[in-house]
């Protein structure tokens, strides 16, 4: 089952932002002084940065299956079975990580030793998901 990330819209003004100001980059790169040789280098560069952060903000979503929840960021993909998963509890927070919203789920896995911040838009269908493919196996404590 497939969940789309909540995003909050601090994290939205600040993507907003970042692609703005790249693409500001751009535009004073190719009007600037210098060679065409010179140029197309650095656009193309901060073109692949401009790539990134629009993959990371539209291709990000989680996938829930019978063996694992598949966290996807942009080109990044992270599987965690669910066998591994020790707990699962809200946490509001600023860390990096795969979600764009300060309201998200906290996953500790392999015996407490790693974890994933998660941010489902629909948090209730998410964790319904997790409890039945897990045989509610999984303690999860939500505010």
């Amino acid at each position: 089952m497939r969940f789309e990330p909540q995003r909050d819209a601090a994290f939205a003004f600040l993507f907003g932002i970042i692609v703005l100001l790249l693409l500001a980059v751009i535009v004073a790169i190719w009007f600037a002084p210098a060679t065409l040789g010179e140029k197309i280098p650095l656009i193309l560069v901060i073109m692949v940065f401009e790539t990134f952060f629009l993959l990371v903000w539209y291709n990000t979503h989680y996938v829930i299956t019978d063996t694992h929840v598949i966290i996807v960021l942009g080109i990044f993909k992270s599987k965690i079975p669910l066998d591994s998963i020790t707990s699962v509890t809200s946490i509001k927070t600023l860390l990096a990580g795969p979600a764009f919203s300060t309201n998200r789920l906290n996953i500790q896995y392999n015996n407490g030793m790693s974890f994933a911040h998660v941010a489902p838009k629909d948090r209730e269908a998410f964790v319904s998901a997790l409890r039945k493919h897990s045989s509610d196996r999984i303690p999860i404590k939500l505010d």
